[in-house]
């Protein structure tokens, strides 16, 4: 194969792979913007059976908020997911951290509310 032929290929290649890599993160933004109002209405059991146990909870004014970390590959937080709780249910979700890139708007997070909401689709 010439030199130009594999300049071509490796081009091509490269952009075959960038556009998968994009689409897989439109698809966590998209999961994670989801989980902001599909989420909502969630008990704490079911909370805690599809997202596990919080690395952090409080109880303060009534609310109770459940924070779950996301790590990509094991490297540290990289989104800190926030459940707020009202009588056992869950009334709101807030993404914070590196929750990604600026176009991401929240596509790390979908990691940790993945799950919830594959059982909540299921159901």
């Amino acid at each position: 194969m010439s030199f130009n032929k594999t300049i071509v290929v490796s081009l091509i290649v490269l952009v075959t792979v960038a556009g998968c890599s994009h689409s897989r993160r439109t698809e966590r933004t998209e999961l994670a913007q989801r989980a902001k109002t599909e989420l909502v209405g969630l008990s704490k059991s079911e909370l805690l059976t599809c997202a596990g146990v919080p690395v952090r909870s409080i109880t303060e004014g009534g609310l109770e908020f459940m924070s779950y970390g996301a790590s990509i590959y094991g490297w540290g937080n990289s989104c800190v997911v926030t459940f707020v709780l009202k009588d056992g249910l869950v009334k709101e979700i807030s993404y914070s951290g590196r929750t990604g890139r600026r176009s991401q708007n929240g596509g790390q997070c979908a990691y940790t509310v993945a799950n919830c909401l594959a059982t909540r689709d299921s159901t």
